[in-house]
């Protein structure tokens, strides 16, 4: 998993031969988020993009850069396996186990 937001990181993937997957700001990542909002001492929440979809999610970390961490824990779970259609349930149980949640689901348009 590769940060697509940071070009020295992007750069990276010349250097593998591995499967990559980008995660980042961006709406070229695999994974991107966007409309960030800081909501103070009880965190933030965006909008999280994968394939056409799009989840609604509030995390309860502070700060903006928190946005990357829970990027990279969704990239994770993805990458490992974790099927982005899940029911409702069991999606929240894979997200709640890595410390975010997501507070409404809606398919892109």
């Amino acid at each position: 998993m590769l940060n697509f937001d940071d070009a020295l990181v992007r750069s990276m993937e010349k250097e593998t031969k591995a499967r990559v997957f980008f995660y980042g700001l961006s709406a070229e990542a695999d994974l991107w988020a966007d409309e960030v909002v800081g909501l103070g001492l009880d965190g933030i929440r965006f909008r999280l993009h994968y394939q056409h979809e799009t989840m609604h999610v509030h995390v309860p970390m502070i700060g903006r850069h928190s946005v990357e961490t829970a990027l990279r824990a969704a990239a994770v779970g993805l990458v490992e396996g974790l099927n982005w259609h899940e029911s409702s349930a069991d999606c929240g149980a894979a997200i709640r186990s890595c410390g975010w949640w997501p507070s409404a689901r809606s398919r892109a348009r």
